[in-house]
């Protein structure tokens, strides 16, 4: 596996990615993550900032979190966003679901913007475990919704830049499913699933929690890029006991 990701990482250093406009669909050679997992640890390294936007408490004493407003403006000198999600130690979980808005500002590289990922932290690598990543390879317009254990759904969508959209993503033990929708305004525009392959959704306690994070602090394997001038904003995290 390291020689295959060094293979890759030492491939893409070699290729130029250039700008483009918005109608250039550039056709370039497929290339697929190889890890999902150390692709969503190298990407996140240094570890991205809470922020200073302030947590508020969900209705009716539901779990989770809301953040009204702009929680992220992804520049150079601020890519990214990690929110714990406020989990009680040792419950197992149906579901977590969270909702945001998102600007499309223009498309940083023809290759892939890392956009959100939820995923549980830890120490060791077992009890690291990723719910679900979100990835868009620009010239193709193509959504990756990584499922974990190197299961990924790839669909075609209709992303426009200068265009705000609503996601809406949960990862649901019940049903054993990863859902995303997006919608823009009001009408649903486009989404994926796939088959959830994490066994649980649970919090361990100490540094072995459970995280959702936003853009990234880096470039992952000269690939992987920040979507910088991209807006985030109204958080909603709910998890479902």
């Amino acid at each position: 596996m390291l020689k295959r990701a060094l293979s890759v990482a030492a491939m893409l250093a070699l290729i130029a990615i250039p700008a483009f406009a918005q109608e250039d669909v550039l056709e370039f050679a497929d290339f697929d993550p190889f890890d999902a997992q150390s692709l969503i640890e190298a990407a996140s390294s240094p570890a991205c900032p809470g922020g200073s936007a302030t947590l508020e408490p969900l209705p009716d004493g539901a779990e989770g979190f809301a953040i009204p407003g702009t929680f992220l403006d992804v520049q150079a000198t601020d890519l990214c966003r990690a929110y714990e999600v406020p989990l009680r130690v040792g419950v197992p979980y149906k579901a977590i679901r969270i909702e945001f808005d998102m600007y499309v500002k223009s498309w940083v590289t023809a290759y892939f913007h890392n956009i959100t990922a939820l995923r549980r932290t830890g120490p060791k690598r077992n009890e690291r475990v990723l719910l679900y990543g979100v990835i868009i390879r620009g010239d193709k317009r193509r959504t990756w919704l990584d499922l974990g254990h190197e299961k990924v759904t790839k669909v075609n969508h209709p992303w426009k830049t200068n265009t705000q959209y609503h996601v809406v993503l949960e990862a649901n033990r019940s049903s054993k499913k990863i859902k995303m929708d997006v919608y823009e305004g009001e009408t649903w525009s486009h989404g994926a699933q796939g088959k959830m392959t994490a066994r649980e959704i649970k919090s361990l306690g100490g540094s072995r929690v459970v995280k959702v994070d936003f853009s990234s602090s880096s470039v992952a394997f000269n690939g992987y890029f920040p979507p910088t001038g991209w807006l985030f904003s109204n958080l909603k995290v709910e998890a479902i006991p």
